[in-house]
């Protein structure tokens, strides 16, 4: 059912991984709404059918193709996106892998690569245009499951996902985004761009589809439906009060608490300067 909230219609929203699970059931809301939308993906096939969807519903889409795993492909994307001379009124850094193994092209663990090295570099060249479109938002989508993390192993993080499952290594990755997501507020504070970071709670998503079988039935018995887990990402796009609020963690439309090891500010500032050493080559120029 459609809110009074923030007026969203003809804004201009970039959203990853809308090709199904929370992203896509995000992506069929704010085109009811009349969001302008752009629906980055690595599946052309599969985001198409979510834009026929909306389209049908007499919503507006178009397809980017971006593979967070590839920083070359992000930079490509975000180029693309720019050329289109349009504003961004909202980023919703959406996708992400869970459960899964492997190591990038270049060399970092799947889920860190993608979840957490991709989204920053993509906001890192869409940053001027947030700006420029202000009022605007980023949404980072996190997970609880950051409490569980300890410590960061940084030498992991360069290397194939070592844990059986990779559960560990996923944990790290949502650790990553709120630190990123936290000094992406301190870098936009007083530009007019607001950061909220969310935490959908457990959602019956395809994210899992690389778990065992027993697992994945898990998650389908006691997770939320994909628009459950949506609703506090659509809320933090759309919601009024939460104008001129920054740097935030919000679950079930409502202020959560962090980790320790997520607040702490020097963790941040490592994590950024790691984050901005690794992707080096492909940062944007000035």
């Amino acid at each position: 059912m459609l809110l009074a909230d923030w007026d969203i219609s003809g804004k201009h929203v970039l959203i990853t991984g809308a090709s199904a699970g929370i992203g896509k059931a995000t992506a069929r809301d704010l085109a009811e709404r009349g969001a302008v939308l752009t629906l980055a993906g690595r599946s052309e096939h599969k985001t198409r059918q979510v834009i026929e969807e909306i389209a049908a519903g007499g919503g507006t889409a178009r397809f980017l193709q971006i593979d967070l795993a590839s920083p070359s492909s992000v930079m490509e994307a975000a180029e693309e996106f720019l050329s289109l001379r349009q504003p961004l009124n909202v980023l919703i850094n959406n996708a992400g892998v869970g459960g899964t193994k492997g190591i990038t092209p270049e060399g970092f663990e799947l889920a860190f690569g993608t979840n957490h090295l991709g989204h920053h570099l993509l906001t890192r060249w869409l940053e001027p245009l947030l700006i420029e479109s202000s009022p605007a938002r980023l949404i980072v989508v996190s997970s609880s499951v950051h409490h569980n993390v300890k410590s960061i192993k940084w030498r992991r993080l360069q290397r194939r996902t070592s844990s059986p499952l990779g559960n560990p290594e996923y944990r790290t990755s949502k650790l990553a985004n709120i630190l990123d997501a936290r000094r992406w507020a301190q870098r936009f504070e007083g530009t007019g761009v607001d950061v909220h970071i969310v935490h959908p709670g457990l959602v019956a998503s395809e994210i899992w589809r690389d778990l065992p079988l027993p697992l994945r039935r898990m998650f389908a018995n006691k997770g939320q439906s994909i628009e459950e887990g949506a609703d506090t990402s659509i809320w933090a796009a759309t919601s009024p009060e939460l104008d001129g609020v920054s740097g935030r963690y919000y679950g079930k439309r409502t202020e959560k608490r962090i980790s320790d090891l997520a607040a702490d500010a020097d963790l941040a500032d490592q994590m950024w300067d790691r984050t901005e050493e690794w992707l080096s080559d492909w940062l944007p120029l000035g």
